[in-house]
Order: C-alpha cells, then structure tokens, then sequence
C-alpha cells in the first residue's frame, strides 16, 4: 500500500492545484504534458487527461501539478476524484513517469554558487536542484552509506561534516583548510555530480521532521513536546536553514521543564549562534506555551 501523505498546495492560481507527493518521482528533470503532447508515456496522465477540465499536467522531482482550463476552478468534489487517482498510480512509480522518459546519461543544467554563513569554517554550496526532502546531516563517511553524494565528497581533504537540506550542501571544513581554494574545487565536483545525474540521497533516516526521533516513537510523544516540535518547524528554523543549519528536537523535559535540541551544520559551532538560538526560541516557546520550558540545551553530535 502506498504509504507516503499527500500534501495539497494552493496557488495564487485557483486553475491550479499543487500535490507534493513526498518522495522524489524524479530526481533531475520536470516534464510537462498538454492534451497534443506526441507520446504520452505516463498512464497516471492519460488517465488524468480522461478528465476534460484539466488542461495541462506538469511532474515535478516531488509534485505533481494540474492547471485547469481556462475558466475552471479547482473545488472539493474534483479533488476527491482526481487524489484517488494519482495514490493509486504511485504504488508504481513507473505508472507516472515512464522509464523511457528518464534519460540517464544526458547531462542536465546545473547551476552551484557558495554562501558565506555566521560561521567562517561553514560554507554553503547551493544548488539549482532539490536535493533532499528532510534535512539530514553526515559526521564522516559511515554514516553516509544511504548518501553517495555525502560518501562522495568525504573524499576531500578539506571536508570535516556535511549538512545537506533542501537545495543546499552545507560543509564545513577541516581546521587547516583554506576556502580559497578548496570552495571552487569543491563547488566544480558538485556541479558536475549533479549535472551527470549521480545519485544524491537513496533513502532518507526515518527521523520524525524536525526532531533526531525515529518515527515509530511518533505516538509515545506528550502534548507538549508535539507543541514544541510545531515551533521548531515555523519560521525559526527556516531562518536557521537559510543560515546553513538547523535545530531538531531531542526531548522535552516537564519535570525540570527542560528541553533539549540538537545543533546542525552552521549551527554546530559557533557559541554565539547556539545562544542566539536559545535566545530566538525562548520567547516563541513563552508566548505559546507559557511556563512550560524554562531552560533550553542544545547538543552537538559526536562521530560514532
């Protein structure tokens, strides 16, 4: 049974619906199909294409997108005959995108450019590709057996950590390292990793979003900590994400009304940051839960 949550996303367009499916479907191009397009190798869309409002279907590396004729609008009744449809297609994946369609040894434009961070031994490689879809981070090289892009770039002398998120590889270096060389060498091999299709991450860490949790304890989580899981995920850590980094939560104290999180990437280092981390989150926590966390450690993972 197919397992994954659809996400439905609204656009400033009412003709058109945005569904993320949650995995990646393809992990390098996006295709577009019209009721003309010569050789529609996709069953999910010629079964969509039974439906004579949609006029155009798009497939992302992780979204399907509908646009509606001129003069429709998406509603209720169509949603729930058109979700129906695509989950049962994406029991198998070929069912939405043809393997003939995917050309694996043509190369696809990439774009790579760096970004300093709070932290000068932290550089950010940002890619024009969506890399991930949870953010996940690498100590050394046996960690990042599930992440051959992670294995790959462990090879460099001047990689210390890698923290990988959505559109971005953040890397930080080792002490004797200087960026001046070493970020355009690195810069060229990501660029031409991605641009030869290599694979990036094969399965993601069974971690509940935002949280170092595995998501079978999902259920034995209290109320609170659920709350708190809720702040970290706003837009505290999408700034702390822009930056480089992130926090996940680790546990949630009410005892001693302590909570724990776990420093990523840029965040990992610098002292100034994890204090204005805790300074930044202290009073988003306050004003949604009041009194219920009173002090806030942040951990930095060791190399197993």
């Amino acid at each position: 049974m197919y397992s994954h949550h659809l996400k439905i996303n609204y656009t400033d367009h009412k003709s058109i619906l945005k569904i993320s499916l949650g995995f990646f479907i393809s992990q390098f191009e996006s295709y577009t199909f019209t009721r003309d397009s010569e050789a529609i190798n996709s069953p999910l869309v010629k079964v969509l294409f039974d439906f004579p409002s949609i006029k155009t279907i798009y497939i992302g590396q992780d979204y399907i997108a509908l646009s509606l004729q001129d003069d429709y609008q998406w509603h209720t009744a169509l949603e729930e005959q058109v979700l129906p449809l695509i989950k049962s297609h994406l029991i198998n994946p070929e069912s939405v995108l043809d393997p003939g369609l995917l050309q694996p040894n043509k190369n696809v434009p990439v774009s790579v450019y760096t970004e300093n961070t709070q932290n000068s031994r932290v550089l950010k490689f940002v890619c024009s590709l969506k890399l991930a879809l949870q953010s996940e981070e690498y100590l050394n090289a046996s960690e990042a057996d599930s992440a051959p892009i992670a294995k790959a770039l462990f090879n460099f002398d001047a990689v210390k950590h890698l923290f990988i998120n959505a559109n971005y590889i953040s890397i930080t270096r080792t002490q004797q390292t200087d960026w001046m060389m070493a970020s355009i060498e690195l810069r060229e091999f990501i660029r031409q990793y991605l641009m030869q299709q290599n694979p990036i991450i094969t399965n993601h860490r069974s971690f509940i979003p935002g949280t170092v949790i595995d998501k079978s304890a999902e259920n034995s989580l209290d109320t609170t900590s659920k709350a708190i899981i809720s702040i970290i995920n706003g837009e505290f850590q999408t700034a702390l994400r822009e930056d480089g980094g992130a926090i996940k939560f680790h546990s949630y104290k009410a005892s001693n009304a302590t909570l724990t999180v776990v420093a990523q990437g840029a965040c990992r280092y610098s002292p100034a940051v994890r204090d204005s981390i805790k300074e930044g989150l202290k009073p988003r926590l306050d004003d949604a839960l009041p009194k219920a966390v009173s002090q806030i450690e942040i951990l930095t993972p060791q190399k197993k």
